[in-house]
């Protein structure tokens, strides 16, 4: 039997047992769960009620179960073809030497500034949506019972998981969180509605701190070790990553999980082995668990995959094999997404269609706006001129847009430049992935205005890393370029500056 399923399969019939396991899972749920029709979503919608929390649990979770049992099938039908044992033939990498001590007494350092910068933010009280999002998902709130005495009721897990009232939850933080607050009260002896901002806050810190290493370890593991140094150093002093890595959000996660997803793709497009395919699943995972609006960077970062292996493909046919597990890992982290964030769609939709927040224009003002948070983290222009809380970039430097147009472009070559640098250097599909999300904001302009929607600056913040990375090599190249010009004795590259 064994042999007629292996002649049939090929070597992928060892890979049936996941499919198996899978559409076995999905099939069970299917057959205990609610149908959505037996929930009180209709009803409740009927009446002109909101769906309760349960309702957009069993509905989601019943849809997601579909979409499993119909992965489970598509699986099993090209198993033949995704389950090759062999592993394609490595492609060129670049050289992947150990960094001198040279290269981790600067890191250090900039860890330190680092800290240095953030640390006075860890204590400080929590903003709005810091608060909203603390007391629903991590920790909960008081509330008067029926005697009208104030009653602690704690967050439930499963409002941690899928809870998204007001779109405003990002799950691995709040997962991250919950689990950073219940050690502190485990160590303290603390009740268990108090609460420590730094507690709160240190999964983000250390997320941030860590999206600064993988920085510099990426462009030196590229032989970019000064500019690997230059950017983490430039990331720890602006303003928009210092916030956002003291902040209790999910972005500074965005940030390590994104830089990690291009480290770990060029790994499994080097080796092609199944270990980093499923880490890049994993990834992918992460990335959208930790805030939904990562969409856009991970829809970027597929097509350039998807450009690299194709291009890979014109050279060798083995590519194919990159092909199907490419397919595979993203397959199963979009079913491990659809599982835990489909009970959050409507949720988000419903929000998202009735709140004023998401209505704007968006027109060259609103593109200052974006390049005053790239370049200095600060706004543009003060919406409330009488607010002294508020600083804007115009108000502080007095400066006219057309003095910044210039610039604009100038960073624009920069980038460029560096995009070019990156590419003689590591590869240019090593420089598509790191340039994917500096061209995520592009899709998610043309995607939100042509559903009416406005797009606030602070949801283009995934790109930071990667637009500082490109912006310090294209710079740092061009001064190597003219320093070569007007001292050609002088070698940059000796000095250890590349």
């Amino acid at each position: 039997m064994l042999k007629v399923i292996e002649r049939f399969l090929g070597a992928g019939w060892r890979w049936l047992l996941p499919p198996l396991l899978l559409a076995g899972c999905c099939l069970t749920t299917l057959a205990l769960a609610r149908k959505p029709s037996e929930t009180g979503w209709a009803r409740r919608v009927a009446a002109g009620q909101t769906p309760s929390l349960n309702d957009y649990i069993s509905t989601g979770l019943w849809w997601s179960a579909v979409f499993g049992l119909a992965v489970a099938i598509l699986l099993l039908a090209t198993v033949r073809w995704w389950g090759h044992t062999r592993t394609p033939a490595t492609s060129p990498a670049p050289p992947r030497a150990r960094p001198p001590r040279l290269f981790w007494w600067p890191l250090g350092i900039v860890l330190v500034v680092a800290l240095v910068l953030r640390i006075p933010r860890m204590d400080l009280s929590l903003w709005g949506d810091e608060e909203w999002a603390t007391r629903s998902y991590v920790i909960g709130s008081f509330d008067k019972d029926q005697a009208g005495r104030l009653e602690f009721k704690p967050a439930r897990a499963i409002v941690t998981l899928f809870g998204n009232r007001r779109a405003n939850n990002h799950v691995l933080h709040s997962v991250a969180a919950r689990s950073s607050l219940a050690v502190w009260r485990a160590a303290t002896g603390a009740e268990r509605w108090a609460f420590s901002e730094r507690a709160l806050r240190l999964p983000v810190l250390i997320t941030g701190l860590a999206s600064l290493v993988v920085v510099a370890a990426l462009l030196a593991g590229w032989g970019l070790r000064g500019p690997g140094i230059l950017a983490a150093l430039l990331l720890a002093v602006h303003p928009w990553h210092i916030r956002y890595s003291t902040e209790a959000r999910g972005y500074s996660f965005v940030f390590l999980t994104i830089l990690l997803i291009i480290a770990v793709t060029g790994r499994a497009m080097a080796t092609g082995k199944w270990r980093w395919w499923a880490a890049l699943g994993l990834l992918d995972f992460l990335t959208l668990a930790s805030w939904f609006g990562s969409l856009y960077p991970l829809a970027m970062l597929q097509v350039a995959t998807g450009c690299w292996i194709a291009a890979r493909w014109r050279k060798d046919r083995d590519a194919t094999i990159l092909l199907w597990r490419w397919l595979v890992s993203g397959l199963i982290a979009l079913l491990a997404a659809v599982a835990l964030l489909a009970p959050s769609l409507p949720q988000i939709r419903h929000q998202v269609s009735t709140s004023g927040m998401f209505r704007g224009v968006m027109d060259l003002a609103w593109l200052r706006e974006v390049g005053s948070h790239f370049l200095t983290g600060m706004l543009w222009r003060n919406p409330e001129p009488g607010n002294p809380v508020i600083h804007a970039l115009r108000d502080q430097w007095g400066a006219s847009a057309l003095l910044w147009l210039p610039l604009g472009c100038l960073v624009g070559v920069a980038v460029a430049a560096g995009v070019w640098r990156v590419g003689r250097t590591a590869g240019w599909g090593r420089a598509a992935l790191l340039a994917a999300p500096v061209a995520a904001p592009l899709l998610a302009w043309w995607h939100t205005s042509s559903s009416d929607l406005f797009l606030h600056p602070w949801y283009l913040v995934y790109a930071l890393p990667s637009f500082a990375m490109l912006l310090v090599c294209g710079v740092s190249g061009g001064a190597e370029a003219a320093s070569r010009r007007l001292f050609p004795a002088w070698r940059p590259d000796r000095a250890g500056a590349a």
